[in-house]
């Protein structure tokens, strides 16, 4: 479906929303329309947007994992950085680099 008919006849699930894109962002979605990339704006923008949300969850995500690595500290419940190393040596088979 082209970005008129979009315009005219959205899907039913749909608000049309007017934005402003700088020279810059409507260059770069004409060539990558024009390249084939995407079909049409519609789609380039939707990837953009589903990209940008997943961004935003995998920062939340790691956000809870240091708030709970925070908490873990304060408790005390914490492994010696060298333990740690020397587990991964071991379970990956790597020596550490020899040093000068």
């Amino acid at each position: 479906m082209d970005t008129l008919s979009n315009t005219l006849n959205p899907p039913r699930n749909s608000i049309v929303m007017n934005i402003s894109l700088g020279q810059a962002q409507q260059e770069f979605i004409q060539t990558q329309v024009q390249a084939g990339v995407y079909n049409n704006p519609d789609d380039l923008i939707n990837e953009a947007i589903a990209l940008l949300a997943a961004k935003h969850r995998k920062l939340s995500e790691l956000k809870q994992m240091i708030a709970i690595g925070t908490e873990q500290i304060q408790r005390g419940e914490v492994t010696d950085g060298e333990v740690v190393f020397d587990q991964l040596q071991a379970k990956y088979g790597f020596a550490p680099e020899p040093t000068s």
